[in-house]
């Protein structure tokens, strides 16, 4: 049975925060500024439960990723770098996408498998890269921006421990596993089932602008861990 989350608008809100862009970003911030909002789509879970992850480490574009993107050549000189490497269980495909900003440009690769989306219709493979536009630009030096993000658990498993006791728990979403660089800072995690918050943003925002028609909301999870709503 696929399980297939609506988001509301105000879960909305607190997923994709709203941090003020900025037209040119810091070729290296050491800490970025922590904004009022964006954080708290985390509030119900126990962080002290939730699975260790090892410290990053390793090349964001990894030999594998390079060989995936046969048309990619790194350029020089990039400030910043993402990778976001995307399983359905369900439909048996795979995206992967990679950015870089030079300039204080981005330029996106996305490479998608075949393989039917949720909403019933077929997908061809496609290998796209695209630019980013000038709000797209700013929507993602915004979240690379934003604190919230930084301090986002890097491990989010189907199964998600809550403050209250018990679990939220996810079934047939996507995997998703994120690498990311901003000069020498570093955010690795994974989030299983889900694609939600601060890294859920940075991801929609690539997919979006390279692969429009691979991503749509009706089939992807981005509602947030929740405290289920006690027995009547």
């Amino acid at each position: 049975m696929r399980l297939v989350i609506s988001v509301t608008a105000a879960l909305s809100v607190a997923i994709t925060g709203a941090s003020p862009a900025f037209a040119q970003p810091a070729q290296a911030p050491s800490a970025p500024a922590r904004p009022t909002n964006g954080c708290n789509v985390f509030d119900p879970v126990d962080l002290a439960k939730l699975p260790k992850a090892n410290p990053p480490k390793g090349q964001v574009i990894t030999d594998e990723l390079a060989t995936r993107h046969a048309d990619w050549h790194a350029a020089a000189g990039a400030d910043a770098e993402i990778a976001v490497d995307s399983t359905d269980p369900m439909a048996g495909s795979r995206t992967t996408t990679l950015a870089e900003r030079v300039g204080g440009g981005w330029r996106v690769s996305a490479v998608s498998d075949a393989g039917p989306r949720r909403d019933g219709q077929a997908t061809a493979p496609q290998t796209r890269q695209v630019a980013l536009d000038p709000a797209q630009t700013a929507a993602l030096n915004a979240v690379l921006a934003d604190a919230c993000f930084w301090d986002t658990p890097r491990i989010l498993p189907n199964a998600v421990p809550l403050k209250t006791g018990g679990q939220a728990m996810c079934f047939d979403g996507m995997n998703t596993a994120f690498r990311v660089r901003l000069g020498a800072r570093r955010w690795y995690g994974e989030q299983q089932c889900r694609v939600v918050g601060l890294p859920g943003r940075l991801a929609r925002i690539l997919w979006s602008a390279a692969l429009p028609a691979h991503f749509s909301g009706a089939y992807m999870n981005t509602e947030g861990p929740k405290t289920p709503a006690p027995k009547p």
